[in-house]
């Protein structure tokens, strides 16, 4: 038996410079042009994870989004390439509700402080 993987189950881990990877988890940024060597496929988990190439180490964080679109580039004149257009993902979702909880309980404590 052979145990097959859908769209929706497959986790495609890229290292991303800092500041696309800023612009991306900010939301500012929803697409990644990349080199066509993993079958990206639409449903795919994409997780982004911040790379410093000048020191070739990890931050330690990272992004996690939903592949909603795959456009090949080479009728463009881009051949290997693809264009990963992506969306939040609910695990994005959930850690952006806690950042924001966590924000509000800070403004919470510093309007306390104030009064």
């Amino acid at each position: 038996m052979t145990d097959t993987i859908s769209a929706d189950q497959r986790v495609y881990r890229l290292k991303t410079d800092p500041v696309p990877f800023d612009k991306v988890k900010s939301g500012l940024k929803t697409g990644e042009v990349r080199t066509n060597d993993r079958d990206f496929q639409v449903g795919g988990r994409l997780v982004l994870e911040q790379y410093d190439r000048e020191t070739g180490t990890y931050s330690g964080e990272s992004v996690e989004w939903v592949i909603s679109d795959v456009t090949d580039l080479e009728p463009y004149g881009c051949p290997g390439k693809v264009l990963l257009s992506f969306q939040t993902s609910q695990a994005e979702v959930e850690r952006l509700r806690e950042h924001n909880a966590e924000l509000e309980s800070q403004v919470i404590q510093m309007k306390d402080g104030f009064y």
